[in-house]
């Protein structure tokens, strides 16, 4: 999607939204699984969890699992959502809550976006 690259985060998240190819695509590879999609009111244990430093520099938690979301406070003007006290209050925080909840198993995937270091 070379025509999503010139464009302001509003309008590019249209075009991945609007775009036909992403939708064929994606429901391609939905179907290609071995998973069956759960039922819309059945209890699902596995989601995305995001952490996003916000423009007023707050840390801010998106957890799929909760109703919504949750600010981890401030950080510093050179902080990003990588940096020690980013880490501290976002994803080591985390993981020690669930953790702490017993539940066993901490499975997961770690993901950044960020721009290249070219």
């Amino acid at each position: 999607m070379r025509e999503a690259i010139p464009l302001k985060p509003t309008e590019r998240a249209d075009l991945v939204v609007d775009s036909q190819a992403l939708e064929a695509a994606h429901s391609s590879a939905a179907q290609s699984g071995d998973t069956a999609a759960p039922n819309i009111d059945e209890e699902v244990e596995n989601h995305y969890v995001a952490f996003v430093k916000s423009k007023n520099g707050h840390l801010w938690e998106l957890d799929g699992g909760r109703k919504g979301p949750l600010d981890r406070g401030p950080l510093g003007p050179d902080d990003d959502v990588l940096s020690d006290k980013a880490l501290e209050a976002g994803v080591k925080a985390f993981l020690k809550r669930e953790e702490a909840a017993g539940g066993g198993e901490l499975r997961f995937s770690l993901l950044a976006l960020a721009p290249t270091m070219d």
